[in-house]
């Protein structure tokens, strides 16, 4: 005790230059009066190594922190150095000497010097007898010579020391099965001087800056591990970095000391490591103790570097000295509202946190990100700081949340507190609860004691996973990592700590920045902390290999810009995949970019009878979702489907109902495939105000009065049956058509509707009956030529399957109502004949090739995307439908207006919806005078299909007109679709014919009228004659033809008149706003450009006797062709007709440019419109009535710099100009974009779907490609 110093500090490492018989007693007494971790030093001058070990052992001293240097290599290195083989070569011809070596190292040392001295004598002179001082001056006159690959002199005169390296090693205890001499000592580094020095300089040693860290080394397993994880990643990072030489010329060495997750010890700690001089402070764990550290440090000077924790007193207010890694707890909890909400539609939040700084701050960041978007945090529990009595924090939340559950928790916890209050959750809540901590809560002490069956478990990590080994940094820090193992490897605590993980590779980070900030600095002397700070701030961004830190500015010292979300289980942790919440270059995340999703309430069967209808509609409307979610929702709102299943029990309906829109506070409510539920809804809906979307039903009772929330898509079972009387009697000249009911709920509202309708021909059913035998009963029944069946699937086949068999060439209409797919099935399975069948549909068959695109999107895509594995059929498609109809209705809302009242006025304004070549509407919801039927309107498509069914499994039911029959007088081709206009088809009143005898008094009254009518048509035409011209200028394709002029020549001058409109229509507003774009553009368009459009005064360049164009296309060619001589400068051809003069405009050549292959299927009445920078070939009358099959853009500015015209900035603002509208728009529109070079863009739009479609609607479209 008398040999250590007085000053009062205990010493770190103690050089012991004792006689070798007192070294090891010095060592064994002064290892139990210091730290474990004191170092004691020695030399193998001093001591024989060996010896040293063994009285050690013997004094039941510890080995591990006892450092020998040796002379000459240890014996027991991985690999032999060259000197230690050739020495066991030499032994090995001596197997007596080597059998009895026990000083290994004194016997490679005497080895070594043998070899220098006979190699001395093999270079004497033996001619004469050689001397002592012979050797001598062989020796000094050798120079460097190489024993074994030990390199040994050069001997001068005032050099008289041989070797130039030192070993420092650490005594090693062997095992029981090993030899003292193959295992003894390990190499901790080998320390090797210049041959021209004869000593080791002592200026050249290494200089050291010291970093303090205050952690959790003890105390609860969780943290204790993580703690331990944070110091070995940071030893690692420095030990790679001091292997390489240190940061100019400085070795980093890091002093931790255990706080035990208490901030009164981190303060202590604190304190005790500013005394002790370090330069920074790094690595704390957890958030009061972070805090803590931070105002010690900040008061001293010291900065703190990589606290780990997110805590926002860390960030504001700023403090420059708190250089923080990780983002904040704000920015991880905004991360997993953003996953829960986009991801699993969470719209009820509970939380569970630690009763201290940590947990408070989670509490407000996830109020502060729910409040963002309109919701709040249902209910929340708490715990003690240390402890994991989590059970009472249970009690709350489950209590907090009643009636309701809590769909997910936010935990802020310690791992063991997580786990504790996972198991006991698990057993309390329904399975579907998702569980979320952030990344404090993680880690390997987390999922390696997660129950095997762990499930709806996420994390949020502010790193990315240390397992991803395709990542540079990555595989730097598991290498790094790995290299500590040897020198911990008598720890039995760290070998759990040393394993990659997230706190290590956190711990890691640090010290990579740490290290990089050095190395941006001048570290001639010590290093001023002032400095070190300032180059964080002035450096912004730090590449760590692949991975970016930063940008750190005034006012932010946060490095990390991203979250990652993780799902957890016993195995680990794995990314989520297609997730990503970044917020770079901001400081922090930004909430108000948050969306709540939005939820949507289906009520239908899912089980139960008719569980098939239902869970195929399910399957349609999830599909329509999910295909806008994968376009990014509708403003980033995701759109969810909270489905309930009402068991095809009525009395279920309103009670499930009244869930949706009071605890899961839905959008919308869809679904009930039956009439008396759906009522049921409508009811609810009005009462609520939530918009109830696409009943399953087309009952009349549910149109009999205008209900405002309630929204049709379908068209109604009177709609169906005049679709189908008029089939029979005017496809099929029917007139004697009965009527059978087989469904006690819809059949006497659909036998009105069949009377109604023959009605309208004059008709009355022949016969009504409620059954088969009923109906033919009567002699009527037998001579019916065609029946209306009204009932579900299966008494619907049984009714038919008996006519049929009494009546085999009757024919039988059906609803859609009927339930398509089991009625064919069931007639499939029993074998009944599918002739002479008719059943109407309220959607178009789900066919690949259906003219509808919608249809087509819907087979090849839509259900490719939902959860459920079915076959399109028209239920599905009724549910896309209705999806789709929702989707538009909610994106022509404005930004941060959601709301089921904005739904709704959003149907009733927008009246008509065109969804890829099915139009819905209009909807009205205003009182008019006259018919209030037409003027309040919630009824959709204005369309019925007419379908029969077929015994094929992949196409259940074919259009009519595909199957091969013929009506009563000829052969013709039956329309598929019947449509209407209005609300719905309306019933005239029948007319009886006159009794016999009495007088007819139409006889005298039509020809009154008739004359009456024909005065009244020739007025009506003279006063609209007038209006007919003033309307034609105003005409959509006026406008369209005008407007393509005025663009074609950028004049828009032409079309002035169009801004004195008061009320434009949809057309006239498209092309004012195109307008308004291009006179924008215009102001960039260089003037000699301007100047030869303006002597372009005609629509076209075409001589005045050119009135035909053709346009002929080729596998790669497209041309214009007109019987007349070219325009000037248009190169002319050879034409086909005789010899004629004829011309071929230059798109020929401007498509191969391009690299565009024009369509294949060009007509000759198609127009290829080709507006460019020097002429605009149109048409001369027409354009708007004829088919458009592309349209392509060529803007070049190429000529004109050659010119002289446009030169360098100029020329590129002006093209970048018109690239910057052009490229859009052409994405927009799905065009091919063609070229784009240093100064031209050529676009090309295809448009093939125009043909099928009206001119008007031509004209849209050619709108919308513009």
């Amino acid at each position: 005790q008398a040999s250590f110093n007085r000053t009062g500090a205990i010493p770190q490492a103690m050089f012991v230059l004792t006689p070798s018989e007192d070294v090891a007693p010095f060592i064994a007494a002064a290892q139990r009066l210091l730290p474990a971790s004191t170092l004691f030093l020695t030399a193998s001058a001093i001591v024989v190594p060996e010896v040293l070990v063994s009285r050690l052992q013997a004094l039941n001293a510890s080995l591990s922190t006892v450092v020998i240097s040796q002379a000459v290599p240890p014996l027991s290195l991985p690999s032999d150095p060259p000197v230690v083989a050739s020495f066991r070569r030499a032994l090995a011809l001596q197997p007596s000497l080597a059998s009895n070596l026990s000083l290994p190292s004194v016997a490679l040392e005497g080895y070594v010097l043998s070899q220098l001295v006979v190699g001395a004598v093999r270079k004497l002179d033996f001619d004469v007898q050689p001397t002592s001082q012979d050797l001598l001056e062989v020796l000094y006159g050798w120079g460097a010579v190489n024993v074994s690959g030990l390199q040994v002199g050069p001997f001068t005169a005032s050099c008289w020391q041989g070797l130039r390296e030192v070993w420092i090693t650490t005594p090693a205890v062997p095992s029981s099965s090993s030899s003292l001499d193959e295992s003894s000592f390990r190499l901790l580094r080998h320390h090797a001087f210049p041959s021209f020095s004869c000593f080791s300089d002592p200026s050249v040693l290494p200089r050291f800056l010291v970093f303090g860290q205050s952690a959790p080394l003890s105390g609860l397993s969780g943290s204790a591990l993580a703690g331990a994880q944070s110091m070995y990643g940071a030893c690692a990072a420095f030990a790679e970095r001091n292997r390489r030489g240190g940061v100019r010329g400085y070795f980093l060495q890091l002093r931790s000391l255990d706080d035990g997750y208490d901030p009164r010890r981190a303060v202590v700690n604190a304190l005790t490591l500013i005394q002790q001089d370090i330069y920074g402070l790094i690595g704390t764990y957890g958030s009061a103790t972070s805090v803590a550290v931070a105002s010690v440090g900040s008061a001293a000077g010291i900065p703190l570097i990589g606290a780990g924790t997110g805590t926002m007193e860390l960030r504001q207010p700023f403090d420059k000295n708190v250089i923080n890694l990780r983002v904040s707890y704000a920015d991880e909890t905004a991360a997993i509202v953003d996953f829960l909400t986009r991801q699993h539609f969470i719209t009820r939040f509970s939380i569970f946190y630690q009763n201290d700084t940590f947990g408070l701050g989670g509490l407000l960041a996830l109020t502060n990100s729910l409040s963002a978007i309109q919701l709040r945090v249902l209910s929340s529990g708490l715990y003690d700081r240390n402890t994991v009595d989590v059970a009472g924090g249970l009690h709350t939340i489950i209590s907090g949340a009643l009636p309701t559950t809590p769909q997910a928790i936010v935990i802020f916890a310690t791992p063991d507190a997580v786990l504790k209050f996972i198991s006991l959750a698990k057993q309390a809540l329904p399975s579907s609860t998702i569980y979320v901590t952030g990344s404090f809560g993680g880690g390997s002490s987390l999922y390696s004691r997660l129950d095997a069956n762990t499930s709806n478990f996420f994390a949020s990590q502010v790193l990315p996973l240390p397992t991803d080994l395709s990542s540079p940094v990555i595989r730097s820090y598991t290498n790094a990592l790995a290299a500590l193992a040897p020198a911990l490897s008598s720890n039995p605590t760290a070998a759990e700590a040393l394993v990659p993980d997230l706190a290590s590779f956190e711990g890691y980070l640090v010290g990579r920045l740490v290290i990089d900030t050095l190395q941006r600095m001048e570290l001639a002397s010590i290093p001023d902390r002032r400095e070190f700070v300032d180059m964080v701030y002035n450096s912004s961004v730090f590449m760590l290999q692949d991975l970016t830190v930063g940008p750190y500015f005034q006012g932010c010292n946060q490095g990390m810009k991203q979250v990652w979300m993780t799902s957890v289980s016993s195995s680990g942790y794995a990314l989520v995949p297609d997730y990503s919440f970044g917020f770079s270059p901001n400081c922090f995340s930004d909430v108000s970019v948050l969306r709540p999703p939005l939820i949507f309430g289906l009520v239908t069967s899912l089980s139960g009878r008719d569980s098939f209808t239902g869970q195929r509609f399910r399957d349609g409307l999830v599909a329509g979702f999910e295909e806008q979610n994968a376009l990014g929702g509708i403003d980033g709102h995701m759109l969810n489907v909270v489905i309930r299943d009402d068991q095809s029990n009525r009395s279920m309906v309103e009670k499930l109902g009244l869930q949706l829109v009071n605890e899961e506070a839905v959008f919308a409510l869809f679904g009930t495939i039956r009439a008396a539920e759906a009522l049921l809804l409508m009811n609810l809906s009005s009462s609520s105000g939530v918009p109830f979307i696409g009943p399953m039903s087309g009952s009349e009772s549910l149109r009999a009065s205008f209900m405002r929330s309630t929204i049709h898509v379908r068209a109604s079972y009177k709609d169906e049956v005049m679709a189908l009387i008029t089939h029979f009697v005017m496809a099929r000249g029917f007139a004697r058509v009965g009527y059978l009911s087989v469904d006690p709920d819809q059949g006497t509202l659909v036998g009105s509707a069949v009377e109604g309708a023959l009605g309208n021909y004059q008709l009355r059913p022949v016969v009504v009956a409620s059954s088969v035998e009923e109906l033919l009963s009567s002699a009527a029944g037998w001579s019916v030529q065609a029946v209306v069946i009204c009932g579900l699937a299966e008494p619907a086949w049984e009714a038919v399957a008996a006519l049929r068999a009494a009546q085999s060439e009757v024919w039988v209409g059906l609803l859609s109502g009927t339930g398509p797919m089991i009625f064919q099935q069931r007639m499939v399975a029993q074998g009944t004949p599918m002739i002479n069948v008719v059943m109407t549909q309220v959607v178009p068959l789900p066919t690949s090739n259906s003219s509808y695109g919608l249809v087509r999107d819907f087979v090849n895509a839509s259900l490719s995307l939902a959860n459920h594995s079915t076959v399109p059929d028209v239920s599905s498609l009724e549910g896309y439908l209705v999806a789709k109809l929702t989707v538009a209705a909610l994106s022509s809302i404005r930004v941060g207006q959601l709301s089921p009242s904005a739904l709704l006025e959003s149907i009733y304004h927008n009246a008509l919806f065109s969804l890829n070549g099915l139009r819905l509407g209009p909807y009205f919801d205003t009182v008019c005078s006259g018919s209030g039927r037409d003027c309040e309107c919630n009824c959709g498509l204005r369309q019925v299909w007419l379908t029969a069914p077929t015994p094929l499994p992949f196409s259940p039911f074919v259009y009519i007109s595909s199957i091969d029959v013929r009506s009563s007088q000829s052969e013709q081709s039956w329309q598929d679709v019947f449509s209407f206009s209005g609300c719905g088809v309306e019933f005239m009143p029948f007319q009886a014919a006159p009794a016999a005898g009495s007088v007819n008094l139409l006889v005298y009254v039509l020809p009154i009228v008739g004359v009456c009518v024909a005065f009244t048509l020739v007025g009506v035409w003279r006063l609209t004659r007038n209006y007919r011209e003033l309307r034609k200028l105003y005409s959509n394709e006026a406008v369209a033809t005008k407007c393509a002029e005025a663009i074609a020549v950028l004049q828009f001058e032409r079309v002035a008149y169009l801004q004195e409109l008061a009320n434009p229509n949809r057309i006239q507003q498209a092309f004012l706003h195109i307008i308004a774009i291009l006179s924008e553009v215009k102001k960039y368009v260089p003037e000699p450009v301007l100047q030869r459009l303006a002597t372009s005064d005609q629509p076209d360049h075409f001589p005045p006797d050119c009135s035909e164009i053709t346009v002929a296309s080729s596998g790669s060619t497209a041309a214009l062709y007109c019987t007349a001589s070219p325009p000037p400068g248009v190169p002319a051809t050879e034409g086909e007709g005789g010899g004629a003069a004829s011309f071929r405009h230059t798109t020929e050549e401007s498509l191969k440019e391009a690299g565009a292959t024009p369509r294949g299927d060009m007509a000759e009445d198609d127009v290829l419109i080709s507006p460019t920078t020097t002429r605009a070939v149109l048409p001369r009358q027409g354009w708007a009535r004829r088919r458009i099959t592309a349209l392509y853009v060529w803007f070049d500015f190429g000529q004109f710099a050659a010119e002289d015209e446009l030169e360098g900035e100029c020329l590129d603002r002006h093209y970048r100009a018109l690239l910057n509208l052009v490229i859009p728009l052409a994405r927009q529109a799905k065009g091919v974009i063609g070229t784009v070079t240093a100064n031209s863009v050529t676009v090309l739009w295809g448009a093939r779907e125009m043909r099928s479609l009206a001119p008007q609607h031509a004209c849209e479209v050619a709108l919308q490609l513009m």
